[in-house]
């Protein structure tokens, strides 16, 4: 999974090759709190569009939250939550490093 801002400020996520639709309006996709949910092999996808958090859910205990946040500037930043199971204790530095690249 990728996530980037566009130039137009919009979150653009892909896994692989594919672009995720994040304006997605099937009826078993979308929940009635206005969130885009999606399930995949490896993880689960979660957009809230109202908030515009993005949460990624890998099945092996990690998460990620994305917030987008509007700073002083104008400018959009993205804001990481990451969240592991305790199967990372004492491991955080490796997995990290293998996050980022």
């Amino acid at each position: 999974m990728s996530v980037t801002v566009s130039r137009r400020e919009m979150l653009i996520v892909r896994r692989g090759n594919e672009t995720i639709d994040l304006d997605a309006t099937t009826d078993d996709q979308v929940s009635t709190n206005n969130v885009l949910v999606l399930f995949y092999p490896e993880l689960s996808f979660e957009y809230n569009r109202t908030s515009s958090i993005l949460t990624l859910s890998w099945f092996i205990g990690v998460s990620i939250q994305i917030t987008p946040i509007r700073i002083s500037s104008g400018d959009l930043i993205l804001n990481l939550g990451i969240s592991l199971s305790g199967s990372y204790q004492h491991q955080t530095e490796l997995f990290l490093v293998r996050l980022i690249l």
